[in-house]
């Protein structure tokens, strides 16, 4: 049975694994589903249409499932959500945003997003990736395998990070990097 914190707020259809561990002062609202072994430390929200792999360390302050910054975007539409795989961390203060297109927000596996780092809307995170503190992707950016972003990196909208890219800190990336 999941091990749910008496402070914590449960609303919606959620569906948590069986050792699934959900900290004081998280709050879980809408269609969420979470896999086996993932931990929410505390002070976590997490909303809309959201599935989260097996294995996974969300830290306090997260803030996953929020609608886009997109003013013509419908902050009540939850579909199509976010897909989150296995084994990432998100440290303290980081946000990923649901998507606003046909296909969810996705984030693979093994991934870690440091403090305060930002995953826009409609972005795909392949596996293996770091972004660094206080790093941010704009909507629709696209990352492949084994990427590292520095430390106070932005990356503009529609932008393909290349498979094994490491950015250096302080970057503003408007074009595709190889």
């Amino acid at each position: 049975m999941p091990q749910i914190h008496s402070t914590a707020i449960l609303e919606g259809d959620i569906a948590l694994a069986d050792d699934v561990v959900v900290g004081p002062h998280c709050v879980l609202e809408g269609d969420i589903t979470i896999g086996s072994g993932t931990r929410l430390i505390g002070n976590v929200f997490l909303t809309g249409k959201l599935a989260i792999g097996e294995r996974n360390v969300v830290y306090p302050f997260s803030c996953i499932g929020f609608a886009a910054q997109d003013v013509n975007f419908p902050h009540d539409k939850y579909e199509p959500g976010i897909v989150i795989g296995d084994d990432n961390t998100f440290r303290e203060g980081s946000t990923v945003h649901r998507a606003t297109q046909d296909a969810p927000t996705t984030i693979g596996n093994n991934n870690m997003f440091m403090t305060t780092s930002h995953v826009g809307h409609d972005c795909q995170v392949a596996n293996n990736v770091t972004i660094v503190t206080y790093s941010g992707l704009g909507g629709h950016v696209h990352v492949q395998e084994r990427v590292i972003i520095g430390g106070g990196t932005i990356v503009h909208q529609f932008v393909s990070i290349g498979t094994g890219a490491m950015l250096g800190a302080g970057l503003f990336v408007t074009q595709d990097i190889p």
